[in-house]
């Protein structure tokens, strides 16, 4: 129950400053746009931890979550592990054309 007042309250804050935005949108003709795209927004956020496991304050919400972010952090350390590969990889590069290895192309 808990996780559910916590969501109320994100989405209560989202809409106030949403709406003090709003305000601050030069013209009246974006206005139409800018509610559309905030109330939009507003409906993901109640929404998306449904959609992502179940309801708030169950283990499926939690265990959803988890989940994510643990394909989350293997996708960074293989990036990571890519990005290395490829920087030596230049670096040696660089290396081989700086001592006019690399120039008989």
């Amino acid at each position: 129950m808990d996780e559910w007042i916590e969501q109320i309250k994100c989405v209560g804050v989202y809409i106030i400053l949403g709406e003090m935005l709003l305000h601050l949108v030069p013209g009246k003709e974006y206005e139409k746009y800018f509610r559309f795209i905030l109330d939009l927004s507003a409906v993901a956020i109640i929404f998306v931890p449904l959609l992502a496991g179940g309801l708030p304050g169950t283990g499926n919400a939690r265990d959803a979550s988890l989940q994510v972010e643990s394909v989350l952090a293997e996708e960074v350390n293989d990036f990571e592990e890519n990005y290395n590969v490829h920087l030596q990889n230049i670096q040696e590069n660089i290396a081989k054309k700086m001592n006019g290895e690399g120039t008989a192309e």
